[in-house]
């Protein structure tokens, strides 16, 4: 075998690891995103992206909602972060919980140009459990 057919060889199956190494990467990232219910998912090493699908209200009742951003400005402040938000959009991502029965919104709001999500597990339209905050850098 000449020089450059052993290069192309050696090259090709460096390649293939890389790619078998980022794949298994990815999907190891993916599982721990689920296991800490995250709504990101890795699509890359280097990127992620929102999961679930985008719909036009939280399923919580109206007068919940100022409680809620209320929630999320007093945690942006204690995670150092301006309180001034704005929601961009709420998703409906895959039930959790105990055989999977419990509905989860993620409420994605811009935080002076972060990207910041909170996550609401609710129990029933009055009841749900907050957790977050994610980012995505």
């Amino acid at each position: 075998m000449n020089s450059t057919k052993l290069k192309i060889a050696i090259f090709t199956i460096l390649l293939f690891s890389i790619n078998v190494f980022a794949k298994d990467t990815i999907e190891s990232l993916n599982a721990k995103a689920e296991e800490e219910n995250s709504p990101y998912r890795w699509v890359t090493l280097s990127k992620k992206e929102l999961v679930g699908d985008v719909i036009p209200g939280s399923t919580m009742k109206l007068h919940k909602e100022e409680a809620i951003l209320a929630r999320v400005r007093s945690k942006e402040k204690s995670v150092q972060r301006s309180n001034n938000v704005t929601l961009k959009e709420i998703r409906a991502l895959e039930p959790g919980g105990f055989w999977d029965q419990i509905f989860i919104e993620a409420w994605v709001f811009d935080n002076e140009g972060v990207e910041v999500v909170y996550t609401f597990w609710l129990n029933n339209p009055m009841d749900y459990l907050f957790k977050g905050p994610w980012t995505n850098p």
